[in-house]
């Protein structure tokens, strides 16, 4: 698997944090794990770098290392009761309990991954600057209209090209917007008075038709960022955008 090869086996990013599971009805995540659990999104650029960049110190790998050996021991007490369990079952139950297997099989393999990098130091790169006020990147606790979208959006893209850039992962997921709930109000903070949803249901009106044309530009210049940012990085004979694939969905 590719994923096996590189510290992350992949990053799971979102305008939001977390899954959405319980708190609404619509994900927050576009990444599930073999066994059918969706995995939480990060939101957060500056949280993002640290994660892959910020060198670990002697007590982090002590911490770490007691954390997984704890974890371990909590999935072994779990997968022995599992078994008991499934002596008791039908037919239905147990292919129920073996997908919960899976999830437990998955969290194991993770934390097998993560031990064996924690000795291994992470790539050096250039401090993004993310500004004083790091909070005002958090969708969640400052979302609105005071919300500057293409900042973060750009400093995301930033954070995604050097995670390519230096091998820490390969396959990247990134829900970039939840219009009508992610509480980022399109692009407000450039004029637009819409939500996505109500200009794509214009019904004809010219305002609304005038400012989702506006907003799938500024959409797609964001996009153009990205491309150029990879076609910016030299690898082998060409780019990192020659040596990556890339998809936008809607």
């Amino acid at each position: 698997m590719v994923g096996k090869q590189t510290r992350f086996p992949s990053l799971v990013l979102g305008i939001n944090r977390g899954t959405g599971f319980g708190s609404g009805t619509i994900d927050k995540t576009l990444s599930w794990t073999p066994g059918g659990t969706p995995i939480p999104a990060e939101n957060r650029p500056h949280v993002l770098f640290e994660r892959l960049f910020r060198a670990e110190t002697a007590d982090n790998i002590v911490t770490r290392r007691s954390g997984a050996d704890r974890t371990r021991s909590v999935l072994d007490a779990v997968r022995n009761e599992a078994k008991r369990l499934n002596d008791q079952l039908g037919k239905d139950d147990r292919r129920k309990l073996d997908e919960y297997f899976s999830s437990v099989r998955d969290v194991e393999t993770r934390i097998a991954s993560d031990l064996e990098w924690l000795n291994k130091p992470k790539p050096k790169v250039a401090p993004l600057n993310f500004g004083k006020d790091v909070q005002a990147l958090d969708p969640e606790t400052r979302g609105g209209k005071a919300f500057d979208y293409r900042r973060y959006q750009q400093l995301m893209y930033d954070v995604i090209t050097l995670a390519l850039q230096t091998d820490s992962t390969r396959i990247i997921s990134y829900y970039a917007r939840r219009d009508l709930s992610d509480g980022t109000y399109t692009y407000g903070f450039m004029g637009c008075p819409y939500n996505y949803h109500e200009m794509t249901h214009h019904g004809e009106e010219a305002e609304k038709l005038k400012w989702l044309t506006q907003v799938d530009t500024w959409y797609m210049q964001d996009w153009a960022y990205f491309i150029e940012k990879l076609k910016g990085v030299k690898e082998g004979d060409g780019t990192l955008l020659d040596n990556t694939l890339l998809v936008w969905g809607s």
